[in-house]
């Protein structure tokens, strides 16, 4: 364990510096291109920095939710609820199939009914496919790995879109790179695995179960199901914005 400490720290130092000679490169190429630019417009910077926040609150959380939960899911299945090795991969084999059905017809559906509900689907999939866990049914436990497959599809693929249909219908490249958006996404998903694997292990260790890590992973999908609800304003209100901005 001490081993594991010294790397982690050394890696996670490792990783500030370059953080930050990323970020100050970054600020200086800015500050290059904005004094040869015209000026910008400040409340587009406002409106860009609250549009950061309010993607990356949700996307933080889903994140969390499925790095929460993917080291437990094979001991939870094997050792804690005693399955054979075949059910157990059965069960595994039950996502991924789900997952690969599902991505062929995801996508035009939240194209077609929204990607912002597409968004909320996710976590109420989610939700369920962890409340699953609780349940010694197999039925239950099958039932909960195709809405988990189904949820891996959504996961990485409608937060991004709507993230990207969003970004063009606020007109946001003046004051925010695409490519930026992109990079902070990977960023934090290393973050959040590595801070959802120490959090993890030290749920199980105080709660003595694997069933802990789905339990929180469910408050995390519900905050941000809240958070999509609340803040995400979707393409219409958007659109609606930019033609009261026209008329004026």
């Amino acid at each position: 364990m001490e081993l594991y400490g010294i790397y982690f720290a050394s890696l996670a130092l490792f990783n500030a510096a370059l953080a930050y000679h990323r970020n100050q490169k970054s600020q200086v190429e800015k500050g290059e291109e904005e004094t040869l630019a015209l000026p910008k417009d400040g409340a587009s910077k406002e409106e860009a920095k609250g549009f950061k926040t309010t993607y990356f609150g949700v996307y933080v959380l889903v994140m969390a939710a499925d790095w929460l939960q993917g080291p437990y899911m094979y001991t939870l299945y094997k050792d804690e609820k005693g399955l054979s090795e075949s059910l157990t991969a059965a069960l595994f084999t039950t996502g991924f199939i789900a997952a690969a059905v599902t991505a062929s017809f995801v996508g035009s559906l939240a194209d077609k009914h929204g990607r912002r509900l597409a968004c909320l689907t996710f976590c109420v999939a989610y939700s369920v496919s962890c409340l699953s866990v609780l349940s010694s049914d197999l039925l239950m436990l099958f039932i909960g790995r195709a809405l988990g497959g189904l949820s891996t599809t959504l996961l990485y693929s409608v937060f991004e879109t709507w993230m990207i249909a969003e970004y063009h219908a606020r007109g946001l490249s003046e004051s925010l790179k695409l490519g930026d958006m992109f990079s902070s996404s990977v960023t934090l998903s290393g973050v959040v695995a590595i801070l959802a694997g120490i959090v993890g292990e030290a749920v199980v260790g105080w709660t003595g179960t694997r069933v802990a890590p789905f339990v929180l992973a469910i408050l995390c999908l519900g905050t941000a199901g809240v958070g999509i609800w609340n803040f995400w304003v979707g393409l219409l209100r958007s659109f609606a914005k930019i033609m009261v901005l026209m008329a004026r």
